[in-house]
């Protein structure tokens, strides 16, 4: 799989040693533990994770709890090898192409993610994970937009990576038109958690 520009930025950057585990493992435990909380609300069996980084939700949370099948897709190979040498299952590919059957999953999640993708493809990237969920899709932001989209081209990391704001209104759109109708935001911390119930 080709990496685009905005992509390369986790494979050529990102220490699983170092920096990058330290940004990683201190942040928002409040909606890590939001994530758990609602797989056990919607009584998920098998949960996908997708854009996993350094699979520190695994670590934290679903490597304790054998009850609930955890599996992660990730893009870029030196994160992907990093998850299988702690034991997580992960599949390689993208959240624009996640490769799992519709509806095979009972939830579908992902953090921190969508704000770094091109604007274009977060329908797609929605889309993705409505597709091969059973029960709910869970998102985690760090930030919102008052309304609409906000594009950042973020230099300071990495020539081209994105760090966008989107509005709830907006996102709720996307849904709507995946026929998604019921949707619940929880905040806490800096966090704000979208959940699509699909059932």
């Amino acid at each position: 799989m080709t990496l685009r520009p905005h992509e390369t930025y986790w494979e050529t950057t990102a220490d699983p040693a170092g920096t990058f585990r330290d940004w990683l493992t201190q942040s928002d435990p409040w909606s890590r533990a939001e994530v758990v909380r609602i797989a056990q609300e919607v009584e998920a069996r098998s949960v996908l994770e997708a854009g996993p980084g350094l699979f520190v939700d695994y670590q934290t949370h679903w490597a304790y709890l054998p009850e609930v099948a955890y599996e992660a897709v990730e893009l870029t190979p030196k994160l992907a090898a990093a998850g299988r040498a702690i034991g997580a299952a992960v599949l390689d590919g993208s959240i624009l192409a996640i490769p799992k059957p519709d509806k095979s999953v009972d939830m579908a999640y992902c953090r921190h993610v969508l704000e770094h993708l091109a604007p274009e493809d977060v329908p797609r990237a929605l889309a993705e994970m409505v597709r091969v969920a059973e029960k709910a899709v869970v998102v985690v932001f760090f930030q919102m937009a008052e309304h609409g989209v906000q594009v950042v081209r973020d230099e300071t990391v990495a020539v081209g990576t994105f760090c966008n704001y989107y509005g709830q209104r907006y996102i709720e759109g996307l849904l709507a038109d995946l026929g998604v109708g019921w949707t619940e935001w929880t905040t806490g911390g800096r966090d704000w958690v979208l959940t699509a119930y699909l059932t």
